[in-house]
């Protein structure tokens, strides 16, 4: 189901593009309500990765996808009406409906992630793990111990709703100051940590996963996780779950986030209002 997954949200991003662009040409030639509901059910979605893209986080209450999906909606009925009364084109309501119905799909089905395997219990110590440090060399669980820490999981450099997670923790670093130890982990190749890294300058741990180690032991591993064909820029296939752990500092599990949406990421503020929660 996973490989269905990746294939399927690569053609859905192809799909939008496709129309979009068809529907531009045919307005830039005349303007039809059919072609205007095209565009309007494939454009806001893909204006929204672009405005991720550029590293910008959606609203914690998903306001702006709700307008996305309305914009939609709307976009593939007026496409229909067109085609009904007006004599419209078939062609422009059948790509606004297709748009409109891969959608829903993205929405309700692609964005759920499986969180059945997890082994990450509040009140209990993490299993013991380790992984690699940018210099190569073997870093453990029990490094972690002697202060609070927040470990993040996150899937790459590829995803950009990752990326914005990072740059908004790095924000907030300043505000955290040297409460807790923060480390990124991902399986993503050394030389693409480093590249992220270099990005913010704050003492962020990166720590690498290779081969999805540290996932498996934690079960948050992500089997087929990432977007069919985007193994060619250096990514293996397998990712991880995103998620968020605020460790005590004898490593007992304060706080898990575990989101079962992969475009809804805890704000920093998760890791303050739980040091404060605890009295950290």
């Amino acid at each position: 189901m996973n490989r269905v997954k990746s294939v399927f949200v690569m053609a859905f991003f192809a799909l939008l593009t496709v129309v979009s662009i068809q529907a531009v040409i045919h307005l830039a030639a005349g303007f039809t309500l059919g072609w205007l509901g095209a565009l309007l059910a494939s454009a806001p979605m893909l204006l929204m990765l672009g405005f991720v893209m550029l590293g910008r986080k959606l609203p914690a209450d998903q306001s702006r996808l709700t307008v996305v999906t309305l914009a939609m909606a709307s976009g593939a009925l007026l496409a229909a009406f067109d085609w009904v009364y007006k004599a419209g084109s078939i062609v422009a309501a059948g790509m606004a409906g297709l748009s409109l119905t891969a959608y829903a799909a993205y929405q309700f089905w692609y964005s759920r992630l499986d969180r059945s395997a997890t082994r990450i219990k509040k009140g209990q110590a993490l299993p013991e793990f380790s992984a690699l440090n940018l210099d190569d060399r073997p870093v453990y669980s029990r490094d972690l111990l002697g202060k609070p820490a927040l470990l993040m999981f996150y899937r790459g450099n590829w995803c950009p709703f990752c990326v914005v997670q990072v740059k908004e923790l790095a924000a907030a670093y300043r505000e955290l100051g040297d409460r807790t130890r923060i480390v990124l982990i991902s399986p993503q190749p050394a030389h693409k940590t480093r590249k992220l890294a270099a990005r913010f300058d704050v003492p962020f741990d990166f720590w690498v996963d290779p081969d999805n180690q540290v996932a498996t032991v934690l079960g948050i591993n992500h089997n087929q996780g990432l977007p069919a064909g985007m193994q060619a820029l250096g990514y293996d296939s397998d990712t991880v779950l995103p998620t968020c752990i605020v460790l005590a500092a004898d490593g007992t599990v304060l706080e898990v986030d575990e989101t079962e949406n992969y475009r809804n990421r805890p704000e920093p503020e998760f890791l303050t209002r739980t040091l404060e929660q605890h009295g950290l």
